[in-house]
């Protein structure tokens, strides 16, 4: 609406081209990315692990279909741009809490993290089931998911040391 009323006839034009073509480069990035890090990190870690990279090149093009068909299908089942935008805002705090909890304190663990994420998740969509207001379910959510990667940190075995210190060291590492 603000480009169709603040621009002249052939600005707008333009503007709408520049959209599509950043929306065309972040879903061909994303697209890429997510076929190299399952065809690298999942499919050659744990399901085959002495494969030609030719092998590998067609995992990663397969995966980039699916990822695009994904995409596809998301884009029909939902509603609005807006109704999306909120649904993946709601979702990331689950997966943002036990990264900037990891990044912060060094005793966090895998088993923490998963144990945040899940528990944050079903108070987050439990409480919709009693009712309760987005801003409760947020509140509430994040700090069984704080109390749940803290917890569990401390009652499961840390991480490696050599593994941390790798991840620790470029974390304090000055740029420039």
């Amino acid at each position: 609406l603000a480009i169709a009323q603040l621009l002249p006839a052939g600005l707008v034009g333009l503007m709408v081209a520049s959209l599509m073509a950043t929306v065309l480069a972040g879903c061909g990035s994303f697209m890429v990315n997510a076929a190299a890090l399952f065809t690298r990190n999942v499919y050659a870690r744990f399901w085959r692990r002495r494969e030609t990279d030719a092998h590998y090149l067609a995992v990663g093009r397969a995966t980039g279909v699916l990822v695009t068909a994904g995409g596809i299908a998301m884009a029909l089942l939902l509603p609005s741009v807006i109704d999306a935008t909120l649904h993946f805002v709601t979702i990331m705090p689950f997966l943002g809490l036990p990264f900037w909890v990891g990044v912060a304190w060094q005793r966090a663990n895998r088993y923490g993290a998963w144990t945040s994420a899940v528990a944050a998740a079903l108070v987050y969509f439990g409480g919709a089931g009693l009712g309760w207001s987005v801003p409760q379910r947020s509140l509430v959510s994040l700090g069984v998911g704080l109390a749940a990667i803290v917890a569990v940190s401390w009652a499961t075995p840390p991480e490696p040391e050599e593994s941390l210190d790798k991840l620790f060291v470029s974390l304090h590492t000055p740029v420039g």
